[in-house]
């Protein structure tokens, strides 16, 4: 048994990396985006990675990296999303591999994303539009305020152990009951960013707000009574 799953799990490693299975390409796109979010020097963020658009078979496997600056981003880890099977692991039965991996580039600012499991189980695929990985991070002290890309990339790897061929696309698919044919999704990314806000700038505003005033007046040779209203700004209003 342990030599089964041992193999099993370096034939899911080996075919994530080299889809050396039959490939079949579905007319299908799945959407994966970064999301857009705001800090300051010195605050650590979170940033979601959301898949839409999941096609009704699931994603077995997916791969892709995560571009970001690294002078700007430090710190940088990433956890599976609500989306991710919690329960893979356990019915992998793996004691030193896990269905989601990844690897921080901190030096090129990259996050290496994997995510493949050997069980031809749909509750073990990803079947749900969502936030499929979480990443935290840490604006370096010192950014100067702006915005900085954050990018959804092919991983740039060797397209098989050997080649010297680097991986342009991001690969996402699901493989069939006898764990042998790949259909492949296509993939539409969209970047996100971090946006620095300049330290002294207030997030809070103040609006000005108004005064009304009904002055009633007499008329002296008509005895009609007339009704003015005015109106001011004042201050201190949020």
């Amino acid at each position: 048994m342990k030599v089964r799953k041992i193999v099993a799990g370096l034939a899911a490693v080996s075919m994530l990396a080299a889809f050396s299975a039959q490939v079949v390409a579905a007319a299908e796109t799945v959407t994966i985006k970064a999301d857009t979010v705001e800090a300051k020097a010195g605050e650590q963020i979170t940033l979601n990675i959301d898949f839409a658009d999941v096609p009704k078979a699931g994603i077995s496997m997916v791969d892709f990296a995560i571009k970001y600056d690294a002078s700007v981003l430090t710190n940088v880890k990433v956890e599976a999303g609500p989306i991710v099977s919690a329960g893979v692991d356990a019915a992998e039965g793996f004691a030193d591999l896990t269905a989601f991996y990844t690897n921080v580039d901190a030096t090129n600012g990259l996050a290496y994303v994997n995510y493949s499991t050997g069980i031809a189980d749909a509750q073990y695929y990803v079947t749900q539009n969502g936030t499929f990985a979480v990443v935290t991070a840490t604006v370096a002290a010192g950014t100067a305020a702006g915005t900085y890309d954050v990018e959804i990339v092919a991983n740039g790897r060797p397209t098989f152990q050997g080649s010297t061929t680097s991986n342009t696309e991001i690969n996402l698919g699901v493989y069939d009951s006898t764990m042998t044919d790949l259909t492949t999704y296509d993939a539409k990314a969209v970047a996100g960013a971090v946006v620095v806000v300049d330290p002294t700038q207030s997030t809070e505003s103040t609006q000005p707000t108004t005064e009304t005033t009904i002055t009633t007046e007499t008329q002296p040779t008509t005895g009609t009574t007339a009704t003015t209203e005015s109106t001011k700004p004042t201050q201190g209003g949020n």
